[in-house]
């Protein structure tokens, strides 16, 4: 099997087209991400271009982690909703903060029986003394919050008031799988690994 690793816990099956984000989403990790997505998505390019009736290959990205950073997390959403290549995401244990954003933003999303998932307000450093700084950094975040909450709410069945509501009552809201399905922020429950297919 071709493999390519990391030293972060963030890796590429490029044979079965599966990449596995099993740690912090930062420029490392998010760099890693969209490399390999954007190479197998070239591949299927070419392939297009070159062979008659060529089909695009399924993408998988399984999600193993408690989120990063905003940015970072928008750039892996920015390759993946304009690929042409289908990529499928999975929670395959947590899937929290900017994690759950990499999540709903698949063609296909789905979460293994186990998996949670947890969104809440964006948060950041509390060591900027100046005021203005402070300032300055507390309306970023806020911009950061518009830019999440109405990805979210294009993405899944969660309503603006529905948010307010989460946000005000408790500081990190966990989801199941089943509550996830029915707030349509995943496609489906996965129940065996057969499932892992080029069909969806």
């Amino acid at each position: 099997m071709k493999s390519e690793e990391k030293k972060m816990n963030v890796s590429c099956d490029f044979d079965n087209r599966i990449i596995y984000l099993y740690d912090e989403i930062n420029s490392e990790s998010c760099g890693y991400i969209c490399e390999n997505i954007l190479k197998m998505v070239s591949e299927d390019d070419l392939k297009e271009k070159s062979e008659k009736n060529s089909q695009r290959k399924t993408i998988h990205i399984m999600i193993n982690s408690r989120g990063g950073t905003v940015p970072d997390a928008f750039a892996i959403i920015n390759i993946i909703r304009t690929s042409k290549t289908p990529i499928c995401t999975y929670a395959v244990g947590s899937c929290s903060s900017c994690a759950v954003l990499i999540l709903i933003a698949g063609h296909y999303r789905c979460a293994y029986p186990y998996s949670k998932m947890m969104i809440h307000q964006a948060s950041g450093r509390t060591d900027l003394i100046e005021l203005k700084k402070l300032k300055e950094y507390a309306k970023n975040i806020e911009n950061d919050q518009i830019v999440v909450n109405n990805f979210i709410i294009s993405r899944t069945k969660i309503s603006s008031n529905l948010l307010k509501k989460i946000y005000n009552n408790v500081t990190d809201y966990y989801i199941s799988p089943t509550e996830a399905l029915e707030l349509g922020c995943i496609d489906g429950i996965m129940k065996t690994i057969d499932e892992l297919t080029d069909n969806k």
